[in-house]
């Protein structure tokens, strides 16, 4: 019985310090250590500016490659001191049931850029299906849009943060690289809206019937230009208090369109993202609250 009895005392106490790490855990310090490090970019980042169009390409490129996600952020960490930081929330059963019903599935993170203490939002969608493909109706070879444009944004809910810059990839089909007329990766020049709330890009899609992979001539296999991409912009911590942290929460969008259905602007606020439509009715949307962690100005 006394065995029992310390054995139940120390199981509480086990209990109520991890309930206290829990708590009291930083989701900024979740991936990585606060202020400035000495760690040095090398190997992939040798001779590359770091900044969001570069990280967005880079990671678009790995991507592609079928790299995991875990993979991608191994390569930033140890050559390109960015560490992710923040933790995903707990979704609620009407969030995961909307995610698994839609065609798309979107993603985010937060990154910390160890060198020159500033943060990175991140969003990413892919495709999981080949829906659009009911909108296409073209004959071999042939490019042709699908619908309006569609549209993506990245949101950071929580804090009034300088929006410093932005960049956004998206490509083709992963299994029809090397195909004749497959599309490779894409990027778009100027966004559609950038602001201290969050970046948000519009891109005309497009689907085509790609070449056989081993002889000459056309196939039924379809890709679509949007299959998978992202969106990324860099957060300076100014307007934070000197020597302190703010909690912040990052949303993805992503707008697909199709038939007579445009996105004609994207918008984002502090509590929300904003589509403008013209014809709007052929068009499915998700968005996602994503993660969650701590910006500092150290």
């Amino acid at each position: 019985m006394e065995d029992w009895k310390r054995f139940k005392a120390a199981l509480a106490v086990g209990i109520i310090a991890l309930g206290c790490q829990l708590v009291g855990a930083s989701p900024a310090n979740a991936g990585g250590p606060a202020g400035k490090s000495s760690c040095k970019p090398h190997g992939s980042a040798i001779g590359k500016s770091i900044n969001s169009k570069t990280l967005a390409e880079f990671t678009s490129l790995l991507d592609n490659k079928g790299r995991s996600q875990a993979e991608i952020d191994k390569v930033l960490a140890s050559e390109w001191c960015v560490v992710k930081v923040g933790v995903e929330p707990i979704k609620s059963a009407g969030v995961a049931r909307l995610a698994e019903r839609s065609d798309v599935e979107v993603g985010t993170s937060l990154y910390y850029n160890q060198r020159d203490t500033m943060y990175y939002a991140a969003m990413t969608w892919q495709w999981k299906n080949q829906n659009y493909k009911d909108d296409y109706s073209g004959a071999c070879f042939d490019d042709q849009e699908i619908g309006g444009e569609d549209a993506w944004g990245v949101r950071v809910a929580g804090a009034n943060v300088y929006n410093f810059d932005h960049g956004a990839f998206y490509q083709g089909r992963q299994e029809l690289a090397g195909r004749k007329n497959h599309y490779g990766q894409s990027t778009v020049e100027h966004s559609a809206v950038a602001n201290d709330h969050g970046t948000g890009w519009m891109a005309q899609d497009h689907a085509i019937k790609v070449g056989a992979p081993h002889f000459p001539g056309c196939t039924e296999d379809v890709d679509f230009n949007m299959d998978h991409g992202n969106g990324w912009q860099t957060v300076y911590p100014y307007g934070i208090p000197s020597q302190s942290c703010v909690r912040v929460q990052i949303y993805a969008k992503y707008v697909h369109t199709w038939d007579e259905t445009e996105v004609n602007s994207i918008g984002v606020g502090a509590d929300s993202f904003s589509i403008g439509w013209t014809n709007e009715g052929h068009d499915f949307q998700i968005e996602e609250p994503g993660v969650i962690g701590d910006i500092c100005n150290y």
